[in-house]
């Protein structure tokens, strides 16, 4: 078979990754597992992402499996929420571009993966148009209806447009893939005549988490950043920007101060960095913190494994695949009670879960977890059952493939 993947969102190893070009996060990951697994059993691939400066606009990651950087002109203006003004509107214009110049290529199937925003929505549409008869799949990593959060004044005055949006995207599509059960129901209320068409698949845990194991690798970590030796460490993974709740984690840091070994460890970059390190140097807490920048997912394990707890303050997560690799690590997880996050866990059993808008409960459960290491090792004990068999990858994978095949025997048949 041979797919043609169409996402803003994707992730290829890179020694750096400026933030200003859509950093690392859970979605870019689980699209680039995705795509890399499928490639290795057989399922041909074309890509088509953002990329940034100074990479090839092709990059053959194996035979199978062509990743296509087709932005269009990139503006030099900075964005609070995409990093970049027009970013999406560059990729999306980019893609369309792309599709009308091979249109002559034969896809088995399109797959399109949404974020919440619009333009991977409009790009499906488009799409459709150009290759007509081809079945399309859409992936909803973050549900306009239920899920996304308007980020900015204007965000507000489209969220209606965009959920109509949409609505006709799925309408458009053969089949369409949510995170959670949860949301699967949710979707079958809101368009009952298109029940048969959704699914759940939720992501999944990287191999390179289940085979971590602490040793050389960790001890690189320390070599690199001397100053989280012996320290008692709270961690943040993702990109930092509005959705992810930052400005909590700093409350917390400023909560938590009086304790001496304490340290907070920030790893990824995003739009809202230079506010971050901001309010961390307006409140003091410099010699508190270490921000990493980009850091190589493959390196993750090992941060996680160091640390006392992740911290996820998230205002909207769809299911929240850094939770699920904090768990494989043995890192306990204090995260906000929303999206697939309820879903995940049970609070105060497998994890501690709370409103993103209480720091003092947040404050109190990392306390607990500081305090008490039976706790500690019970939450992550528990947790990590549950986790490691409902969330491996051949179990969520293998669903892609039956999906695709299905539509293929629907089509040529």
């Amino acid at each position: 078979m041979k797919i043609l993947r169409l996402t803003p969102h994707y992730y290829f190893e890179s020694k750096s990754w400026p933030g200003r070009f859509d950093p690392l996060g859970g979605m870019q990951v689980q699209i680039s597992l995705l795509s890399q697994w499928l490639s290795e059993h057989n399922t041909e691939q074309d890509i088509l992402t953002t990329g940034f400066p100074r990479i090839p606009r092709v990059i053959s990651i194996n035979k199978k499996l062509n990743v296509y950087s087709v932005r269009l002109l990139t503006l030099p203006f900075k964005s609070k929420h995409t990093g970049t003004v027009f970013l999406d509107e560059s990729w999306s214009f980019g893609a369309v571009k792309w599709m009308l110049k091979n249109k002559r290529v034969k896809y088995d199937a399109i797959h399109v993966h949404a974020s919440g925003v619009v333009w991977p929505l409009l790009v499906l549409l488009f799409a459709t148009k150009i290759y007509k008869n081809i079945p399309i799949v859409l992936t909803i990593h973050c549900s306009r209806y239920f899920t996304y959060k308007p980020m900015s004044f204007f965000d507000c005055l489209i969220h209606k447009f965009v959920k109509k949006i949409e609505k006709k995207a799925i309408f458009k599509s053969k089949k369409v893939i949510l995170l959670t059960d949860v949301m699967v129901q949710k979707y079958k209320q809101l368009i009952p005549n298109c029940e048969n068409k959704f699914q759940s698949i939720s992501d999944c845990i990287a191999p390179y988490h289940l085979i971590h194991k602490e040793g050389k690798c960790c001890n690189e970590l320390f070599d690199k950043f001397p100053i989280l030796k012996n320290k008692d460490i709270l961690l943040y993974v993702g990109r930092i920007a509005h959705e992810k709740g930052w400005p909590a984690f700093i409350k917390i840091a400023e909560n938590l101060k009086y304790r001496k070994n304490i340290f907070f460890l920030v790893c990824g970059d995003g739009p809202q960095k230079i506010e971050m390190e901001n309010r961390i140097r307006d409140l003091g807490l410099e010699n508190n913190f270490l921000l990493t920048g980009f850091i190589s997912h493959q390196k993750i394990p090992c941060v996680m494994s160091i640390s006392k707890a992740l911290i996820m303050p998230s205002l909207h997560e769809e299911l929240g695949g850094t939770a699920l690799e904090g768990v494989i690590a043995e890192v306990p997880v204090v995260a906000s009670a929303v999206g697939g996050l309820k879903t995940l866990f049970v609070n105060n059993k497998t994890a501690f879960l709370l409103n993103p808008a209480d720091i003092d409960g947040f404050v109190n459960a990392i306390e607990k977890l500081l305090e008490d290491k039976l706790l500690r090792n019970s939450i992550v004990k528990k947790a990590k059952e549950e986790i490691q068999k409902n969330f491996s990858p051949e179990n969520v994978l293998n669903k892609y493939v039956s999906i695709y095949s299905k539509l293929y025997v629907l089509t040529y048949d």
